[in-house]
């Protein structure tokens, strides 16, 4: 009795929670962080897709050798040993299909990375340009696609704290307005009365 191929085993490359963080931001990532996490799942998908290859290539050349002169019934149907490797050869031919796929793919993630990162960095110099000529809160900065920056409204109580922490302060520090200085007068000092206490004016 012929024995089974042995499907070949293939350790899986660990994705993180920190590579589907990148893959959810690609943006912030950055060129090496993206290249990274792609990097390990395609190596991922090749350990997968290896085994399938490997599989399916014992099995063409199983079933050519033990089946060359007589045939098979599976589900109903006559399969010689040609017609049991085409269905295996089919497995390989897809493969390569989905190869020359994900290097397609690969190129437009490439090209879709290059070409996020120049125009989130054109972006923000244009909001900053944008904000400057229109305003912040103008509509051709919403047109842009940017958020208009929200202004903080204070309530007539907020107010009125302020108004009284600013006296409260004013009073602790002895601070006067103009109209409080504008009462304020110097006096004359009798130089005798400096003699009296023990203190002599200096003549100028």
């Amino acid at each position: 009795m012929a024995a089974h191929p042995t499907r070949t085993s293939a350790r899986p490359i660990a994705i993180l929670s920190a590579d589907i963080a990148i893959l959810r931001n690609p943006i912030a990532a950055g060129a090496e962080g993206r290249a990274q996490t792609r990097e390990k799942i395609v190596m991922s998908k090749k350990n997968t897709q290896s085994t399938r290859r490997d599989l399916a290539r014992v099995r063409v050349a199983a079933a050519t050798k033990y089946f060359a002169k007589r045939s098979v019934l599976i589900d109903g149907v006559d399969l010689s040993g040609d017609d049991l490797a085409a269905v295996f050869q089919r497995v390989l031919d897809s493969e390569d299909a989905i190869d020359s796929l994900r290097a397609l793919l690969r190129e437009a993630l490439d090209a879709r990375d290059v070409a996020g990162d120049k125009a989130a960095h054109i972006a923000k110099a244009l909001e900053g340009i944008v904000g400057a000529a229109y305003g912040t809160t103008s509509s051709a900065f919403s047109e842009f696609g940017f958020a208009p920056r929200k202004v903080a409204t204070k309530s007539a109580e907020t107010k009125a704290l302020a108004v009284e922490k600013v006296r409260a302060t004013r009073a602790a520090r002895h601070t006067l307005g103009p109209r409080q200085k504008a009462r304020i007068f110097g006096a004359p000092v009798d130089p005798d009365a400096n003699e009296n206490v023990g203190f002599r004016s200096t003549p100028t």
